[in-house]
This record gives C-alpha cells, structure tokens and sequence, in this order.
C-alpha cells in the first residue's frame, strides 16, 4: 500500500520505525473535585490532562480559570492537593487513534 488513506484526505498514516506500527496519540482529562469536608473549597473543581504530544507536560485547569503548566510529573502537586481534592473516575475522558502527518 501507499501509506496514503484517502479517507484523510490524503493524509500519510506515520509510522513507529523500531515497530512498523502505526504511531498512536493518546490523550486523556480526569476531573478532580473537592472533598465535602473542605468547605472553603465546596463545589470548586479542576481538570488534569496528560496528552501524548506533549508528554513531559502535565496541564491543569480550575473551574475558577487558573491555569497550571507542569514539567515532568504532576505527582508532587496532586500529593499536595490530595488532603483537599479528589479524582472524580465518572468524569475520566480518553481518547487515542493513529497519526497522521
């Protein structure tokens, strides 16, 4: 084949070199909520998203309009946050396919 899908409007599918597989994007939003117990924070919530494009970055954004850019690991913020916020799994969204150039 061509490596072209008309389907894409003639887009070339990129391919992983080591694998010859299709490259995959993945990205993905996880919404963390405060707990009751945090008054001061009652019904404030924020959103975390990891995206394969960027991957060394983690973004972050609060239903209160700030905005948190974070390289490596965003671990050491949640643990922070962790006494106060909670991950919301029913509002967890993925999504992936393959790249196309």
């Amino acid at each position: 084949s061509s490596g072209i899908n008309a389907e894409y409007g003639g887009a070339k599918l990129i391919h992983n070199h080591h694998k010859n597989e299709p490259e995959i994007w993945h990205i993905e939003c996880e919404t963390y909520t405060a707990m009751q117990n945090v008054s001061a924070l009652s019904g404030k919530s924020f959103q975390l998203i990891h995206s394969t494009e960027e991957a060394t970055l983690s973004f972050a954004f609060s239903d209160q309009g700030g905005i948190i850019v974070a390289e490596r690991s965003f671990d050491t913020i949640l643990t922070k946050l962790g006494e106060s916020y909670q991950p919301n799994k029913m509002t967890r969204i993925m999504a992936m396919g393959k790249k196309y150039e």
